[in-house]
């Protein structure tokens, strides 16, 4: 096993597979440090009884762990198909309606005609079958097959060349979030975002306390791709959700737009998730493909805080072993990646502040720095010293178990909880944190040099800023 401590976060998604407390444990233990529900399945009983265990998990542990509730959106769906599947053959003439009734298939949403023209493509069950749209008229449009298959009642329809009237977020999304805030779950994932007003619709629905959930953008429709940089400057972090992304856009788009969303990410400060198939054949098999160990580490070395896995943990053979397997891949990867030649623009950051990041990361590539160790009550310096890719642990000090849960979505961060924060980095150095404590942390047997960052003395409203360079283990 490498020394080098892992920095990109795993995030898995709970399910059926790991409903017992002992896999989820194991879950834990293999490196996932956050928790996805999926709120698409189940009911509000269901989702709570996920949260306890999360919660329970946590304590068992003895760190923190974050939970990222899934909001549906509005996912298009077939109706009218109860009486069972319908095989549709290529070059059959289907018609399909926005109103019960009316055409062989009908969608979920109403006002779909609207946005219907000949050509544009209809896609069902992500593009197994696929239609094309060939005239349009008041309650129905007639559509050829072009790829034949079986369609059945609630199928997932994607339409990539239309803007359906989508209502982003939904009524039900708003009721998930309230439900969200008042169990402490950490993150919000918002699917189907399309523009920056809808993250706004959302967030306006919570309280505006600290303890909000941070938001997630989930970019899946290629009117997100064109507003990227508006939605990014609204949400808290943003997730490249290549599920619906790959449908909606040309496949062989996906891997550019992919790197284009983690460039502007960094750039704009915001942590960013790649997500969906990442290792889809460890759902059965126990082990990747060659190919899925090439694209978890491709995301890694473009720059993305965390790797997420779906289908491979909630109902999967291997749980635990799709975890392990994901940190063995960033474990290597990050550890033949060249440490950052430039430190990155930190526009809209108090000038002092970005001054100290820029010093930091100049103190750790100068003096061979093994860490850095940052007081960060509510994740705010955590997020910054992240940003600026280091190539080396964080260890952020914080007194707010919220603020842990949020930092374990940052690459590189380790936050730890103390019951009280020192009052500065002068009257407390290392936070009180003893040498064996944080040379097991940085995974370093022999004596290193540590960098601490944070406030020192000074007054309430102008504290000093601190950096201090420190040899452990001497």
């Amino acid at each position: 096993m490498s020394s080098h401590r892992r920095g990109t976060s795993i995030i898995a998604t709970v399910g059926p597979a790991v409903e017992d407390p002992a896999r989820l444990d194991r879950l834990v233990a293999a490196g996932a440090s956050v928790l996805r529900v999926n709120l698409s399945h189940g009911d509000r009983d269901s989702h709570d009884a996920w949260i306890d265990r999360i919660r329970d998990a946590e304590a068992r542990a003895g760190h923190a762990i974050g939970i990222l509730a899934d909001l549906p959106g509005p996912k298009l769906r077939l109706t009218g198909l109860s009486g069972g599947p319908r095989h549709l053959e290529v070059g059959e003439s289907i018609t399909l309606g926005d109103t019960e009734g009316i055409g062989d298939l009908h969608v979920t949403i109403p006002g779909l005609l609207a946005s219907l023209a000949p050509g544009h493509r209809v896609l069902i069950d992500d593009g197994l079958v696929r239609l094309l749209v060939e005239t349009v008229s008041k309650d129905h449009a007639v559509c050829r097959v072009m790829t034949s298959g079986a369609v059945s009642q609630g199928k997932g329809v994607n339409l990539p060349d239309s803007n359906p009237p989508l209502q982003v977020p939904t009524d039900g999304d708003m009721e998930k979030a309230i439900w969200a805030q008042s169990r402490d779950i950490d993150f919000l994932g918002q699917s189907f975002v399309g523009t920056a007003d809808e993250l706004r619709t959302l967030r306006a629905v919570l309280p505006g306390h600290e303890t909000d959930p941070l938001i997630i953008a989930k970019i899946e429709r290629p009117i997100a791709v064109n507003n990227l940089e508006s939605i990014m400057q609204e949400a808290d972090a943003v997730m490249v959700a290549r599920g619906d992304l790959g449908v909606e856009m040309e496949i062989a788009t996906v891997p550019v737009v992919q790197q284009q969303i983690l460039q502007l990410a960094r750039h704009l400060g915001r942590p960013c998730i790649v997500a969906t198939q990442m290792l889809q054949s460890m759902i059965e098999s126990a082990s990747p493909t060659r190919a899925e160990a090439g694209d978890v580490a491709t995301a890694i070395r473009d720059g993305a805080d965390a790797v997420m896995l779906s289908g491979e943990t909630s109902i999967g053979n291997w749980p635990d072993l799709a975890v392990s397997t994901m940190a063995r891949i960033a474990e290597v990867t990050e550890s033949h990646m060249d440490q950052e030649t430039d430190f990155p623009e930190d526009k809209g950051v108090d000038p002092a502040v970005a001054a100290l990041c820029e010093a930091t990361w100049s103190t750790v590539v100068r003096l061979g720095a093994l860490g850095v160790l940052c007081r960060s009550r509510r994740g705010i310096w955590a997020a910054r010293l992240s940003r600026a890719r280091l190539g080396v642990p964080i260890i952020a000090v914080t007194d707010s178990p919220t603020a842990a849960r949020r930092m374990a979505l940052l690459r590189d961060v380790f936050p730890v909880v103390l019951d009280a924060m020192p009052a500065a980095v002068d009257a407390a150095p290392c936070c009180g944190l003893d040498d064996a404590t944080l040379q097991a942390m940085l995974r370093v047997p022999s004596s290193c040099i540590l960098i601490e960052v944070g406030s020192g003395s000074g007054d309430a409203s102008h504290p000093a800023l601190h950096l201090a360079v420190r040899t452990i283990g001497r």
